[in-house]
């Protein structure tokens, strides 16, 4: 499962791993759809946050787990 933040200049992407050896292969799954999705300049993974950092986002408007967390982002900035 792909977990997405958005911040102001960057999103950071999480790959959540389900618990079970039936569930290896939907994290490797995952890890290609994000390889294959975003270009390997826009991308880079921080050890230190154990998350991808993606930048560019306006490239990436079509996809939906960027479009979903973009309104959930939107979404939170009405609730203050």
């Amino acid at each position: 499962m792909l977990s997405v933040t958005i911040y102001d200049n960057h999103a950071e992407i999480r790959i959540v791993a389900l618990p079970g050896k039936e569930n290896r292969p939907k994290f490797w799954e995952d890890l290609n759809r994000l390889k294959h999705d975003i270009n390997a300049r826009d991308r880079e993974y921080k050890n230190i946050k154990n998350c991808w950092v993606v930048k560019n986002l306006q490239a990436y408007i079509h996809l939906p787990y960027i479009t979903n967390a973009m309104e959930i982002r939107k979404m939170q900035k009405t609730l203050f």
